[in-house]
């Protein structure tokens, strides 16, 4: 029996292997209602912007700079500036795809803030 995390895994791998050698980037997040306390928008699309970010041969000059400020003052980044940069760094493909898994196992008020973002 194929689960549904199996199905998804299947869903990123095809997309993964297409954009292979091509300007596209492939995303995912995958819910989990055990760990939905750090299951934030802020969290979640700062993974999304990791993702990214690894997946680069080098990570943009801008993201590295922002994370040492957030480190060095101990205040993390905010929604909005995270979505900015997120917004920047993806800017820079052809396509980009976010796969996300058991959304609705989210929080629904982190739910809703992370589908508004």
């Amino acid at each position: 029996m194929v689960t549904n995390n199996k199905i998804s895994s299947l869903v990123i791998d095809t997309l993964r292997k297409q954009a292979c050698g091509r300007n596209i980037s492939v995303l995912s997040l995958y819910c989990d209602y055990q760990a939905q306390g750090g299951q934030s928008a802020i969290n979640m699309i700062g993974c999304l912007l990791s993702q990214v970010a690894l997946g680069s041969a080098q990570i943009p000059a801008e993201i590295q700079s922002a994370f040492e400020l957030s480190q060095r003052g101990h205040n993390g980044l905010r929604l909005p500036d995270m979505l900015e940069l997120f917004a920047k760094t993806i800017s820079s493909f052809e396509r980009v795809y976010i796969c996300f898994d058991a959304v609705d196992e989210l929080l629904p008020q982190n739910r809703s803030e992370l589908l508004r973002s």
